[in-house]
C-alpha cells in the first residue's frame, strides 16, 4: 500500500539537471514541467512539420540555459529560440529534442519498473 513517505522518496528522486550529449558535444539541460511541455506543443501547430520544428527548438531553449545565453550576447530578429538553427542542424536539433524527451519517459519506465516490483 502506498504511504506519504513513499511518495515523499519518489518526489525527492527526479533529478532536475540532465546531460544531453549531440556530436560529441555535452549541453547541461534542466528538466521543465512536464505541462511547461505540453503548452509548447500547444503553442505551436506540431500537426505541421514547421510548427513541429518551432516546438523543438524552443523546448532546446527553455530546458538547456546556454541558448538562452547564447541569444542575449546575439541580435535575433523574431522568436529568440530560434538562436538554437542558427547553430545546430535540422538533425541535430531533431536528435536534441528527442534525448530530452527520453528524460521523461525514462522516468516513467522506471516508476513503472517500481510499481511492479512486489
Amino acid at each position: 500500500m502506498i504511504t506519504v513517505e513513499k511518495l515523499l522518496g519518489k518526489l525527492n528522486t527526479q533529478d532536475p539537471n540532465f546531460i544531453v550529449e549531440v556530436n560529441n558535444e555535452q549541453y547541461p539541460c534542466d528538466r521543465l514541467p512536464f505541462g511547461q511541455l505540453l503548452s509548447m506543443d500547444d503553442n505551436h501547430d506540431v500537426e505541421t512539420q514547421v510548427g513541429s520544428f518551432n516546438r523543438n527548438m524552443e523546448v532546446i531553449y527553455m530546458s538547456c540555459p546556454i541558448f538562452r545565453q547564447l541569444a542575449n550576447q546575439t541580435e535575433i530578429i523574431g522568436d529568440p529560440y530560434k538562436i538554437v538553427e542558427k547553430v545546430l542542424s535540422p538533425a541535430e536539433i531533431y536528435l536534441f529534442y528527442t534525448k530530452i524527451l527520453e528524460q521523461y519517459f525514462n522516468q516513467q519506465k522506471i516508476d513503472v519498473e517500481a510499481v511492479k516490483k512486489p
